[in-house]
Formats: structure tokens, C-alpha cells, sequence
């Protein structure tokens, strides 16, 4: 096989400016599948001890507490998630469109380990 051949089998990286609209380019995909897959694995993983023991302890305190104080908890809980979800509108972060599919999945993935991401 020629080294023109084995050229013309690799992914070609467009730049971002050079996508087209609604188009999502994948570099390497199955490093894409691996990662699809260990976080399905790790989501449909079975409880472990720790897991199924807190959840029998939470069923019998939630027992003992009446229904009417549950009710009072599931609505103040309510009132604060509608009220995130509201502000979250208004400081939404603009997404990341300058650079290369690979570059901004480092760019996010450094971010995500410091928990720290700015635009």
C-alpha cells in the first residue's frame, strides 16, 4: 500500500470556523464509544452494600415522619430547584465555538477537573 493510500483512509479535522452548521465533527471515535461506554457501565452498575444500606435506612426514617411534613419538604424543595433553574438562565456561559473538536474536549475536560470553567 502506497503512503497515499494509508493518508487518504485518516479522518480529516476541519477547523471550527470551517464546519458546517449543525454539523458535529468526531475526531476519533472510538475514543468517543469507550467513553460512552464507561459511563453507561457506571450508570447501570447494580447497588453495592453501602447503597442498599442507606436506602433501607432512609425508608424507615421517611416512616416515621408524617406525610404532611414531607409535603412541606417536597414544596420548599420544589420553590429552591425552580428558583436555580431561573437564575441559571440569566448566568448562562455562552459555549466554546473557537477551536478544533479536540482542542475544546481538553480545553472542557481540564475545566471539569478543576471545576473551574470560564468562557
Amino acid at each position: 500500500m502506497s503512503s497515499g493510500a494509508a493518508m487518504a483512509s485518516l479522518p480529516e479535522i476541519i477547523a471550527a470556523e470551517d464546519t458546517p452548521e449543525g454539523l458535529i465533527t468526531v475526531v476519533d471515535e472510538t475514543t468517543v464509544r469507550a467513553e460512552v461506554e464507561a459511563w453507561r457501565a457506571k450508570v447501570l452498575k447494580r447497588p453495592g452494600l453501602w447503597d442498599r444500606a442507606t436506602r433501607g435506612t432512609q425508608e424507615r426514617i421517611n416512616k416515621i415522619i408524617p406525610e404532611r411534613v414531607h409535603a412541606i419538604i417536597t414544596a420548599g424543595v420544589e420553590a429552591m430547584t425552580k428558583g436555580i433553574l431561573f437564575g441559571s438562565d440569566l448566568v448562562k456561559a455562552r459555549p466554546v465555538a473557537d477551536g478544533s473538536l479536540p482542542a475544546r474536549e481538553l480545553r472542557a475536560a481540564s475545566c471539569w477537573r478543576r471545576r473551574i470553567c470560564r468562557p
